[in-house]
């Protein structure tokens, strides 16, 4: 379909916007859209128009019931009833093996999974249930944001009465992220890196400044070639440097903390720490990293001592704290000069 490919852009715009760059893989949003061209349902037409199409993958992403079925995607039509059983008894086993408690999360197959026995290719491991909550909730309100736009639009229209800012809501669908407010850490990317300007396929992006930023992260140039030849545009980039960093956080700490980020321009990186790595916990040298050991307040009190004696050393009351300034220390030294500011919220 002519809107197919917009549609799918629209949708990857979208959640790189909101901050879900790495957690909502882009296989899994083609697959989302191509749910909505190809199964539109019994009351729905195929999509006619880019539009459409991402307002009604933005609610088949909100109020599809993943908790209970699998997004089955018909890609060659070959999938037969026997098949569908065979992928509910799959998605049931893997429900039973991650535990009913732990929440819904995306499951979508296609025609190609049958090889994995009806395990999801792209959606496997992501994203986790407590990121898909919020993906969810990011993804219902912007779809009633656009739908209350294109009703207010249709009616203004009829009225011949233009509102005042007609394409505000359709701006702040790519505009208005909750995750940096309900973030704990912030951590701004300095500007050489953050301000580069798109050109080309939206995920390269190319510094305004080669000259300036870390070392690491500047583009590399040959002195002899021509002004054309050294032209950016020309040029084939290897993967952004700051999405290596993230993916290189991301895997040392992925037990205490989830990061957020915006790979198509990314000027904020957000940090959320897990609820259970806030947890006070005994004493334990192999969970010893990212604590703090908790002293006693007796020990530390002022004791009357013999002339010449010292007093006790500060005795621990075998309970540990989340270390959160440890933390944060390590994820700076872990970007390597791509981060300016750290602001704690």
């Amino acid at each position: 379909h002519p809107s197919f490919g917009a549609t799918v852009r629209l949708l990857y715009r979208w959640a790189a916007e909101n901050m879900f760059s790495g957690h909502l893989p882009f296989e899994a949003l083609e697959l989302l859209a191509a749910y909505v061209y190809l199964q539109p349902g019994d009351t729905m037409h195929t999509p006619h128009s880019s539009l459409s199409g991402f307002v009604r993958s933005l609610l088949v992403l909100a109020e599809y019931d993943w908790l209970n079925n699998p997004l089955v995607v018909d890609l060659q039509q070959d999938i037969r009833h026997e098949d569908l059983d065979s992928i509910q008894i799959a998605f049931d086993g893997i429900r039973a093996k991650a535990g009913a408690e732990v929440g819904a999360t995306m499951h979508i197959v296609c025609s190609y999974d049958r090889d994995r026995r009806w395990v999801p290719s792209w959606t496997n491991d992501n994203p986790e249930p407590v990121i898909f909550r919020e993906i969810c909730a990011a993804a219902s309100e912007s779809a009633r944001r656009l739908l209350n736009w294109i009703v207010s639009s249709q009616t203004s229209s009829e009225e011949d009465s233009a509102p005042a800012d007609e394409s505000a809501p359709w701006i702040s669908v790519f505009q208005t992220s909750t995750v940096a407010t309900a973030a704990d850490v912030l951590f701004r990317v300095c500007k050489p890196v953050s301000c580069g300007r798109l050109r080309g396929w939206d995920g390269l992006a190319l510094f305004a400044d080669h000259r300036e930023g870390p070392s690491f992260a500047r583009l590399q140039l040959v002195r002899n070639l021509s002004k054309a030849e050294l032209s950016q545009q020309s040029l084939l980039i290897t993967p952004h440097p700051l999405i290596a960093r993230v993916a290189n956080v991301k895997e040392q700490l992925n037990r205490v903390a989830i990061v957020f980020y915006n790979e198509l321009a990314a000027d904020l990186i957000a940090l959320a720490w897990r609820p259970d790595s806030r947890k006070d916990r005994p004493f334990s040298v192999l969970e010893s990293r990212h604590r703090a050991v908790v002293v006693s307040e007796q020990s530390t009190s002022t004791k009357k001592r013999k002339k010449g004696k010292k007093d006790d050393a500060p005795e621990s009351t075998g309970m540990t704290v989340f270390n959160s300034d440890e933390l944060i220390c390590e994820v700076v030294a872990l970007f390597d000069g791509l981060v300016d500011d750290v602001a704690v919220l």
